[in-house]
């Protein structure tokens, strides 16, 4: 997995840039992928801010048994997917499954990349990704960031950005490159994080984040010529299980 992190130097300097912007008004609570471990005792009492291993259930004397933890840097994860449809240079690929593998680098950043599997753009014209095995396509090297998709800052939100291409790909005599950043949302379950990446009306169904009352973006998938937009709907149960993002 140091591999995949090695690959992402490319936006290192995008990330900053972003940050940056996102800077100029100030978030009321800072997002952290984080892990429920047991708390420290004194004495006989507990000394954890939570009652249930899950972190959810407040102890009102902070003499619970459970503490929240960052998760540490350099975890890795695998995650699956049942069905994915890229829409993208005229064509709709249906793929039949997926898999992702990452690993957590920072309070809110991980690292991630994507292969679908059974992709085709009708019943026998298969897609690939260069040097993949017919109907495999894969992602270049991503890097994730929690963000918040309201103003309330009660909704959170992942936000993708490639360090290439987010895909590249043939469909019989057709190539396609699909371009550009990804928002989708996060929800937090009890096998790890579940990311949904959704489209409505032929568009991304989330295109902003926010900072503060900011709002930043839009960003959007497109091919070249005229960037024109492309969009990816795909339901990505991301462990590891017992992480959860606050």
């Amino acid at each position: 997995m140091v591999g995949l992190a090695k690959k992402l130097g490319l936006v290192v300097a995008a990330v900053l840039a972003l940050g940056a912007l996102a800077a100029t008004t100030a978030s009321a609570h800072e997002l952290e992928y984080r892990t429920c471990v047991k708390a420290t005792k004194v004495g006989k009492t507990y000394t954890g801010k939570y009652t249930d291993k899950e972190c959810k259930e407040v102890n009102a004397k902070s003499e619970g048994k459970y503490e929240a933890a960052p998760v540490p840097a350099e975890t890795t994860f695998t995650g699956k997917d049942k069905t994915a449809v890229i829409t993208a240079g005229g064509k709709t690929v249906t793929c039949k499954k997926g898999t992702e593998t990452g690993e957590f680098v920072a309070e809110k950043v991980a690292v991630e990349e994507f292969t679908f599997a059974g992709c085709s753009s009708g019943k026998k014209e298969a897609c690939q990704s260069p040097s993949a095995a017919a109907g495999v396509i894969k992602s270049s090297a991503t890097k994730t960031k929690l963000v918040y998709l309201n103003p309330a800052e009660s909704e959170i939100g992942i936000f993708v950005i490639p360090a290439q291409p987010l895909f590249e790909y043939t469909c019989g005599a057709t190539t396609i490159v699909v371009e550009g950043r990804l928002i989708g949302s996060y929800e937090d379950t009890k096998k790890g994080p579940k990311l949904t990446f959704a489209t409505t009306g032929g568009k991304q169904q989330h295109r902003v984040f926010y900072s503060g009352e900011e709002e930043v973006g839009p960003f959007t998938l497109y091919t070249e010529p005229g960037e024109a937009e492309a969009t990816l709907s795909v339901v990505v149960e991301n462990g590891p299980k017992g992480v959860s993002a606050a």
